[in-house]
């Protein structure tokens, strides 16, 4: 009997760069009518979420077949975790992407945020979510901790989930959420609630462009005060909500383990 696709490093990185090269060439239709960079961004990644599972598909002998369920925690839990992704934005991740973008271009005054009700806010927050946590949690994560374990399945998994992003912004935020996701996916094992919080986390960061960061071309971030006057109080009451919670999740893994060792006795995986 064959062995389950992707199984190897090299699996994973065909996986990584075939369904990519094949994507790009159906996108190129899209590219030369000159359709909207947005437009044009949102339809490659659903392109490329379609290949990647087809490409498994195809791969496996016609099947799909792997370990991660679709269960959700308690509602509290899944409270619990929003709140924590969203403190995270604002204390840690959205301060350190622009601190990075700042040292590397000199000038923000050219940054700009996201639109709330735009085609790139739904690919961040619904499209981009989907396949990223299907491919390198679901898929990549899900092969590597069976071969290696968890804990250098979680470092791997989340290296290479921060070099596709390229930026060097985009890369220090996509390794520290790959890594608090990747640890929340070994807990529960489940593919919709990592879905969810990377959703969640995405939402989060347009809301701070959106309504926080008033005046990007300050060159202020030496004092930390990229929110303003109230920058301080801001980060300070996210930094002491992250931690609680982190300390709360630390506390329960029993409970969030719960998710996935249902999902075992049911499946006998």
């Amino acid at each position: 009997m064959n062995k389950k696709f992707p199984s190897t490093i090299l699996n994973l990185l065909e996986l990584l760069i075939v369904p990519f090269l094949i994507s790009s060439i159906f996108y190129m239709p899209f590219l030369f009518s000159g359709v909207d960079d947005q437009i044009g961004g949102t339809i490659l990644f659903i392109i490329l979420g379609l290949n990647t599972v087809f490409y498994i598909w195809i791969r496996n002998g016609k099947r799909f077949s792997f370990d991660f369920n679709l269960r959700l925690p308690k509602i509290k839990w899944i409270f619990y975790s929003f709140l924590f992704v969203a403190t995270l934005e604002v204390s840690l991740v959205y301060p350190l992407s622009f601190l990075i973008n700042f040292l590397i271009q000199k000038d923000q005054s050219q940054s700009s945020y996201t639109e709330l009700f735009s085609i790139l806010a739904f690919g961040a927050v619904f499209i981009g979510p989907l396949v990223e946590e299907l491919i390198f949690r679901g898929i990549i994560l899900n092969v590597l901790k069976v071969k290696y374990g968890n804990k250098l399945a979680l470092i791997v998994s989340s290296v290479l989930f921060s070099v596709v992003h390229v930026n060097p912004s985009q890369m220090a935020v996509a390794l520290v959420i790959g890594l608090i996701l990747g640890y929340i996916f070994i807990l529960t094992n489940s593919l919709a609630f990592v879905i969810l919080l990377h959703s969640m986390s995405n939402l989060t960061s347009i809301l701070i462009g959106k309504f926080f960061i008033k005046d990007v071309a300050k060159e202020n971030l030496n004092s930390y005060m990229i929110y303003g006057e109230f920058s301080f109080f801001i980060v300070g009451i996210a930094v002491l909500i992250c931690s609680y919670l982190f300390w709360k999740f630390w506390n329960v893994r029993g409970e969030l383990e719960g998710l996935r060792d249902l999902h075992k006795a049911e499946t006998g995986l």
